[in-house]
């Protein structure tokens, strides 16, 4: 059972245990505040298995979790490892077309050293947008198949606007899940481009295969991006930006608002490296980060929640003009809401994605009352 206070002392427990990782002293021990079924509830809800697993000793913890927590760290790396192979098979697939590997093994090396250190799950790749039909064409050549909330008709008015105001769409095999994308997040300027990231890549070995990645620094950027549009909800993000900051050469020269905004939230929950550069801190997202931390993953407090926490994260994230408008856009007409819509005109597209998404919202109404 998730629970306030479990996640309030699972807090601690991950505090302590990048303290340990570090080699300083961890601060903090076990004491049976909560419930150890609440606890590992908590963990795996936040994905920190593997992090406490592996400091089972410095933390005290009792026979019963490091069990549970070794047999879950277990299960994490043996998908870790099925993924390191994904990875190499994608990359022979899309031989000739430059594209980098976004988180899973590429972040686990680059913060741990070790590839299966972040557990599994999808494999995120990055093109060029030019590169986003050759290599689309590829995929489904090889099996992969388009999942729910993304399309690949080319014909229809969704395949334009999914590229226009979208930055990734998501393939499926029976095994594995891949997003492909062509940003790193929706907006147009917010973030650098494929071209800026790639000439500052680099590289992870895998074991065996290396890959092209993104650069620390850019490595970072994207990590406090990604976790405050997920408003800082999962800690295993948290402990991302953590490591991240160990490297003196990835901070960034003047931290904008919004990673500000990450970094402030990291230092009051799971803590910052000792060492780390002075910035203007500031507590807005932190209620709402300890508020979203306590609920179960994509919980709604109400109608229209996540409608509302992305445009608050999109203009925080917008650098123009065009990101303000594409944010107005996409709250409106989310591409992943369109990719059924097969109608070739921009006018029907839109009156049919309108109408479902007033049906979705009135049944979303009802079921509140």
């Amino acid at each position: 059972m998730l629970t306030p206070a479990a996640v309030s002392e699972l807090r601690r427990a991950v505090r302590a245990a990048l303290a340990a990782e570090a080699g300083a002293e961890p601060g903090w021990r076990w004491r049976g505040a909560v419930p150890t079924d609440d606890f590992l509830d908590a963990a795996v809800r936040h994905r920190v298995e593997i992090l406490l697993a592996g400091r089972v000793k410095e933390l005290d913890l009792p026979g019963p979790v490091a069990a549970e927590l070794g047999a879950l760290r277990d299960a994490d790396r043996r998908t870790a490892m099925a993924r390191i192979l994904t990875v190499g098979q994608l990359g022979d697939l899309l031989a000739g077309i430059d594209h980098l590997v976004l988180k899973g093994p590429a972040l686990a090396v680059q913060t741990t050293g070790d590839p299966t250190a972040r557990g599994g799950g999808d494999v995120d790749l990055l093109v060029a947008p030019a590169d986003v039909e050759p290599a689309l064409d590829r995929l489904l050549a090889a099996g992969w198949a388009c999942r729910a909330g993304s399309t690949v008709d080319r014909a229809a008015w969704s395949w334009r606007h999914q590229l226009r105001h979208g930055n990734e769409l998501s393939l499926a095999r029976p095994d594995a899940v891949v997003d492909l994308h062509w940003r790193l997040d929706t907006t147009q300027d917010g973030a650098p481009g494929f071209a800026a990231l790639w000439s500052r890549r680099a590289y992870a070995d895998l074991g065996p295969v290396t890959v092209a990645t993104l650069s620390p620094a850019d490595a970072l950027d994207q990590a406090l991006r990604h976790s405050a549009r997920d408003g800082w909800d999962t800690l295993r993000s948290l402990v991302d930006v953590h490591r991240l900051a160990r490297d003196p050469a990835a901070w960034p020269a003047a931290p904008d608002r919004l990673a500000r905004a990450s970094l402030s939230v990291v230092a009051a929950t799971v803590g910052l490296p000792p060492g780390t550069p002075g910035f203007r801190a500031t507590r807005a997202g932190l209620p709402r980060a300890r508020s979203l931390q306590a609920l179960e993953i994509n919980a709604r407090r109400h109608p229209g929640d996540q409608v509302v926490r992305y445009v608050t994260w999109a203009l925080a994230a917008s650098h123009s003009p065009r990101d303000v408008a594409g944010t107005a856009v996409t709250a409106l007409l989310p591409p992943q809401q369109l990719a059924e819509v097969g109608e070739r005109t921009a006018g029907r597209a839109i009156a049919v994605g309108l109408g479902r998404r007033a049906r979705r919202t009135l049944a979303r109404l009802r079921e509140v009352r």
